[in-house]
């Protein structure tokens, strides 16, 4: 019935959020937003949306996925994050957006060490790691 006609078209508009985000097209992401598609949607080959949008080096697809709730900590297939994707392609920006958005282990939580400098000055592939002190 309606039900799986609404997992459907859920299901549908995730799939063109996806495309959209690989190709940057940042009028067709907010459309597929809008039409409902879920801002933590993993594609088939296991890519989380926000994963995509950070390697693809988008911060405006960035602020869109998080502006629609988008989780900074959700993992894709590989165990990859969207920090550690944007660290990893030299996406300086969108890493220090995603750190603004994470939340952390604790209430007031508040970031003491990364490696995003390290892996921005040395021109290293890192990725970000960051432990937290409440």
């Amino acid at each position: 019935g309606r039900r799986v006609a609404r997992g459907v078209a859920r299901a549908e508009a995730n799939a063109k959020l996806l495309e959209a985000l690989l190709s940057a097209d940042g009028p067709m992401a907010a459309a597929q937003l809008a039409n409902g598609a879920d801002a933590n949607a993993v594609g088939a080959d296991g890519s989380a949306a926000l994963t995509v949008a950070c390697c693809v080096g988008d911060a405006e697809l960035v602020e869109l996925l998080l502006h629609h709730r988008a989780s900074v900590d959700l993992q894709d297939s590989k165990g990859g994050t969207a920090l550690m994707y944007s660290s990893f392609y030299g996406h300086e920006a969108i890493a220090r957006l995603l750190l603004q958005h994470h939340r952390g282990p604790g209430e007031g939580a508040q970031p003491v060490l990364t490696f995003l400098q390290i892996s921005m000055n040395q021109k290293t592939s890192w990725g970000i790691i960051v432990s937290f002190q409440n």
